[in-house]
């Protein structure tokens, strides 16, 4: 939505001109709105300096077709199942009863033992 964008920007002091900008944006890439130019006014409203904005786009030809979608061949090892003590389960995933930590075993998976906080070998007072 371009209405919301900054497009000047005045500077005074006791009321009097000092200063003033002017933004100019374009549009870019996906509708992107993008800062094109500052131009810079003395107190006499007279364009002092302007500076200009260039961005690289390698998303769009000479055209301005998209050339970034295109069909890619993908293959994926095979997965072997989840070994029980250490092995790995769906999406990488450690596999039920297994300690994320170390890999082994675990037998309290998803319990609280009475007295003790998980991973610790002294009791609680």
């Amino acid at each position: 939505m371009t209405a919301d964008l900054l497009r000047r920007v005045e500077i005074t002091m006791n009321d009097l001109p000092v200063r003033a900008y002017e933004l100019a944006y374009t549009t870019g890439a996906f509708n992107k709105t993008l800062l094109n130019s500052i131009t810079e006014f003395g107190a006499d409203n007279q364009p002092f300096t302007s500076q200009t904005f260039s961005y690289y786009n390698d998303i769009q030809n000479s055209s301005g077709q998209y050339q970034a979608f295109f069909p890619v061949g993908w293959d994926s090892p095979d997965r072997q199942p989840a070994q029980r003590g250490g092995g790995r389960g769906r999406l990488g995933r450690p596999a039920a009863g297994v300690n994320t930590l170390s890999g082994r075993p675990s037998r309290h998976v998803g319990q609280r033992r009475a007295g003790r906080c998980p991973g610790s070998r002294r009791s609680r007072p």
